[in-house]
């Protein structure tokens, strides 16, 4: 049910934070320990055949724990407060869907991330 005065397309995107590692699972184990999230074997394997182990948590996680992490990235710090911004905007409004500025504040900056993912990842 769409609410008076608010946008609900839905456009493909959501926020979360994840981290891979392909040698072993005790830094997942501690990311997931620490921060709480969820942790999973996933099916892809590395080029050389190692198993990737995954941490990840969702956009109210990552409201709570990404100030704290953001001051120890080096590559992905630009990326991550895109994100941590992203996250501060997802309360819906009642059942529907977001304040039309509100999804077009969503809408601006999941560009400014697609352009900063692309500066460090042009093939991406």
């Amino acid at each position: 049910m769409k609410t008076p005065g608010t946008y609900d397309e839905w456009k493909g995107y959501r926020c979360s934070v994840s981290a891979n590692q392909a040698t072993c699972w005790e830094p997942i184990r501690f990311l997931h320990k620490s921060l709480g999230g969820t942790c999973f074997e996933r099916n892809a394997k590395t080029v050389t055949g190692k198993t990737v182990y995954q941490w990840q948590i969702g956009a109210a996680e990552a409201r709570i724990h990404l100030p704290f992490i953001i001051p120890f990235l080096r590559v992905k710090k630009d990326q991550a407060m895109c994100v941590l911004e992203f996250a501060q905007t997802a309360q819906r409004v009642g059942r529907g869907g977001f304040p039309i500025e509100r999804a077009i504040q969503r809408e601006a900056i999941y560009q400014k991330f697609l352009s900063v993912r692309h500066e460090l990842m042009p093939n991406a």
